[in-house]
Parts: C-alpha cells; sequence; structure tokens
C-alpha cells in the first residue's frame, strides 16, 4: 500500500469509531442543531496512527435558546474528552483552550467584523470550507455550510453568468497569511531550549506542506473553473481532499499534469516524514539539525525519512 492509502484508510477507520460514539452518546445529542466536524490531517484523510485531532463545535442557532446552555456544554465536552482518551487520541492542544460551541448567528453577522478573528469564527468558517469532516450532526453542517457560502455568493443571483468568488478567494488568501503571521509571531517569541526551537522547525514544515496545500489548492478549484462557480460547486469541494481537488483541476488543464507530478512526489515525502509519533518526530529533527546548521528543503531533508 502507498503512503496515501495507508494514511487514508487510518484516517477513514478512526473518523467512522468516533462519529458512532458520538452519534449514541446522551451529552452530544443533548444539542439541537449542532455540528461538529474535524479538520486537519483527518479531514484531509492523511492522518498517522500519532495525529491528534482537531474538533469544531458549532450550533446552527443562539446557545441561549437552550436550556442550561452552560451545564450541557461541560457535560458535552467532558464526554468528548473521554471519547478522544478511549480512542487513545493525543490530549487536546492548549489545554483544550479551543473547545467551545461557536453559533452561526455570530459567525455570519461578525464576517469580516473586529471578532471575526478574535472569536475564532474565521479559522472555524475557513477549515469548514477548506478541511472538513463532519462526524456529528450532519444535517446541521450541511444547512452551515450553505448559509456560510451564501454570505460570500451574496450578488451570485443577480449576475450568474459573470460571477467572480473574489471575495472567498480573498478570505482564503487571508487565511494563509494569518497561518504565516501566527508562525513568525511564535518564532519570533524567545526560544528557551533547544526543543522549542525543534519545535518551531517541525510547524513550519506542516506550514510549508500541508497548510499551503490545502489554500492554494482551493484556490486553484475555485479559479481554473470555466464557468461561474456557486455553492454547489464549493460543497462538492469541501468534501475533496487537497490533492483531489488539484487532480480535477488537472483533469481540465491536462498540460499542468508534469508540474502536479511533481508536487505529489513532494507531497508523498512529506506524508511519509509524519508517519510516526510526534516525539519520534521531534528525536529526527533534533538529530538532523545536529549534523547541519538548517533544515533546509525536501531533498536536502531526505534522511530524516531514515
Amino acid at each position: 500500500m502507498s503512503i496515501q492509502d495507508i494514511k487514508r484508510s487510518n484516517s477513514e477507520r478512526k473518523i467512522e469509531s468516533l462519529e458512532k460514539l458520538l452519534s449514541v452518546d446522551d451529552a452530544v445529542n443533548a444539542f439541537s442543531h449542532l455540528s461538529i466536524f474535524v479538520a486537519g490531517s483527518y479531514a484531509r484523510k492523511e492522518a498517522s496512527e500519532h495525529s491528534d485531532i482537531d474538533l469544531f463545535f458549532i450550533l446552527d442557532g443562539n446557545l441561549n435558546d437552550t436550556e442550561e446552555p452552560n451545564i450541557k456544554s461541560l457535560r458535552l465536552f467532558s464526554r468528548v474528552i473521554e471519547i478522544a482518551d478511549e480512542m487513545n487520541f493525543p490530549k487536546f492542544s492548549n489545554d483544550g483552550k479551543y473547545l467551545r460551541i461557536l453559533e452561526k448567528p455570530m459567525m455570519l453577522s461578525e464576517l469580516g467584523g473586529p471578532e471575526d478573528d478574535h472569536s475564532n469564527y474565521f479559522t472555524a468558517r475557513m477549515l469548514m470550507i477548506l478541511e472538513s469532516k463532519c462526524v456529528f450532526g450532519h444535517s446541521a453542517h450541511e444547512t452551515i455550510l450553505k448559509d456560510i457560502l451564501g454570505a460570500y455568493f451574496k450578488d451570485y443571483p443577480d449576475h450568474p453568468k459573470e460571477f467572480l468568488p473574489t471575495f472567498l478567494v480573498n478570505d482564503i488568501l487571508r487565511f494563509w497569511k494569518t497561518l504565516c503571521l501566527n508562525y513568525e509571531n511564535k518564532r519570533n517569541q524567545p526560544a528557551a531550549d533547544a526543543n522549542r526551537r525543534i519545535r518551531q522547525k517541525i510547524k513550519n514544515l506542516k506550514l510549508k506542506f500541508s497548510r499551503m496545500l490545502t489554500c492554494y489548492a482551493s484556490i486553484c478549484y475555485v479559479v481554473s473553473s470555466e464557468n461561474p462557480i456557486g455553492t454547489e460547486d464549493l460543497i462538492t469541494m469541501s468534501e475533496l481532499t487537497p490533492l483531489e481537488r488539484l487532480q480535477r483541476v488537472i483533469t481540465a488543464h491536462p498540460e499542468l499534469e508534469n508540474e502536479f507530478n511533481k508536487l505529489e512526489e513532494e507531497y508523498r515525502w512529506f506524508l511519509e516524514l509524519t508517519n510516526i509519533s510526534e516525539d519520534e518526530l521531534n528525536r529526527r529533527f533534533r538529530a538532523f539539525a545536529h549534523r547541519h546548521e538548517s533544515i533546509g528543503d525536501s531533498h536536502s531533508a531526505e534522511g530524516l525519512i531514515h
């Protein structure tokens, strides 16, 4: 089996198990119109046995309309953490800081506003469009996604033949730039020890490969269409992995096939490298950094796989 097949199989198996556990849990089912989706490597179907899981919770409505919303939220996240532990996922990042329920009305009303970034609406919105896999509340997820995309396509009904999704493309580019800025911000913090510097190098590697591919494969998918693109096209896109989006582009533009093959080869190297635990990845980077002054590009870092 190829590394892509191995990781796809692992991702789909773990997601299926997670869906089953969430679907029968009382604390999860206590919310009406709740969507839970995974982002990151599991949504891209390239998770290893050691990958952590990124979960987002969006309510198709207002929390205040729910009886005892705080108590129900605490029970929900308590059970989600327990289920993640039962499935041997790594601990949630930042001490579970991002385990919170977002409300669709607020996400839409604050789109482009000052709270868009601060309240994590922007990140959740972009990930829902670019790399999400629903694991609970499929009906709510479909409604929320359509409404979010509708905010980007308000002018489409009046201009179906000449509509350009400039707003959406700009936000995808903004998301990529935000990821880069966040990386630079953390890199500029004083490096207390060598381990932190190694972790930053690993984050840079993932930024250059998986995050960049997600953003730019999506832009290629959107702008390469010969016909005006609509919300249904974007829903289809959201169900494809980044590489699958590029394959759709190549089908329409076969002259780019050689470039795609080169990209796929580079990405296969990245998937092979990250098919290990975080501790082992840190160890390899430390050993490599000891032998070389800098990590360099993928070709000069091939020794990291072995």
